[in-house]
């Protein structure tokens, strides 16, 4: 994994580090002073150990040296020194604003954050084979990602980053599932937003202070807790995103929240309103879904890739089904009870969803792991 500056901003110290630094320089110099003793001859160092007698006594090996103690010289300079260092850090930061627990979250990104690169040149075509034997009706998003990496590849980046894709097709058709499996082969984290669940951009973007919950958003949470720039991340069901309006009637849509993120020269330095600092989020690959893009604005569709996707056929919900109870290493019983569940839903709804593969596939495994009764 490679390196790079994530946070745009010098951070102040921590109120603690003069606390810090005034320990380490103390260990610091202690031991130098210990080794220095060490150096000395036999005879300097019985001197050294004399009584007020004149007499030599034997050194007490578990001490340090008499000229190896700090003097309240010593002591008086650390503190002056550590003093001086915190100084000149406060000095060339523009973050007086940040409080503790803000700075303890950012310290380690602020040391360099880390960007996943492909494996090697054959990842791109091992991940899109993945991808279309699992998900072969979405073979046009795999594409699209498979073109991606080449390029990635052939540009010799040093991290994955996925251009913007929104996917538009049917309801339970697998668009989530599948792009979460697309960041387990990458292997990058993957964060997702619910869109019906989370209207405004709050959960996308954050809340600066003032607000009763200030927090920032779970995309760049996400890149924190994991110090990984270059996630997946998915936003469900974006046509479903509606609008909170504050008190001074302000409007905050998700629609809007996210037309900074996805142009990439605008992320370069995207500016969170928590933190009130530029971060760098360009690395993140975003996928978005919907059932139906001519929903969403004009701006938004403008920075994306849009892929029709089709409606599932009951063959491959079928196919689905059995691939992946092999993988759940279900026995053929329950598979069996799988495929009669799926029978029984397809004649109560009129397009075949993968949602209900999966909840069939559920309901064996709980079955297979009902204790037997005799």
């Amino acid at each position: 994994m490679k390196s790079f500056t994530f946070v745009r901003a010098s951070l102040p110290a921590p109120r603690n580090m003069v606390d810090t630094l005034e320990t380490r320089f103390t260990k610091f110099l202690t031991a130098y002073r210990k080794r220095h003793a060490a150096q000395r001859s036999p005879f300097e160092a019985l001197a050294l150990d004399k009584d007020f007698d004149g007499e030599v006594t034997c050194p007490d090996w578990d001490e340090p040296p008499p000229n190896s103690r700090l003097t309240e010289a010593h002591l008086a300079m650390i503190t002056k020194r550590a003093r001086r260092v915190v100084a000149h850090i406060n000095a060339r930061t523009d973050c007086a604003h940040l409080v503790d627990d803000q700075i303890k979250r950012l310290l380690p990104a602020s040391q360099g954050m880390r960007l996943v690169p492909l494996r090697d040149a054959q990842a791109p075509d091992e991940i899109a084979g993945a991808l279309h034997d699992e998900f072969p009706w979405l073979a046009p998003a795999t594409d699209a990602v498979w073109q991606a990496l080449r390029l990635s590849v052939g540009r010799g980046t040093e991290g994955v980053r996925i251009p913007p894709l929104l996917l538009v097709g049917p309801p339970g058709i697998g668009k989530t599932t599948w792009a979460r499996k697309l960041g387990s082969l990458i292997g990058v984290p993957t964060g997702i937003i619910e869109a019906t669940s989370e209207p405004s951009s709050f959960a996308l973007v954050g809340t600066q202070k003032g607000w009763g919950s200030a927090a920032s958003g779970k995309p760049l949470d996400l890149i924190l807790r994991t110090m990984v720039a270059n996630p997946v991340f998915v936003v469900d069901e974006i046509e479903k995103a509606g609008r909170t309006m504050s008190q001074s009637s302000g409007a905050y849509d998700m629609t809007s929240g996210l037309l900074s993120l996805l142009e990439r020269e605008s992320s370069q330095s995207w500016q969170c309103p928590y933190f009130q600092l530029p971060f760098d989020m360009s690395w993140i690959s975003w996928i978005l879904t919907a059932n139906d893009a001519s929903r969403l604005p004009a701006p938004l569709r403008s920075r994306v890739t849009i892929i029709d996707l089709p409606a599932l056929t009951i063959a491959q919900v079928i196919d689905f089904t059995m691939k992946e109870g092999a993988r759940r290493n279900l026995s053929a019983p329950s598979l069996d009870a799988a495929m009669i569940a799926l029978q029984r839903a397809a004649t109560c709804q009129t397009a075949p969803s993968l949602r209900t593969a999966l909840r069939a596939l559920e309901r064996a495994e709980a079955m297979e792991a009902r204790p037997m009764l005799h």
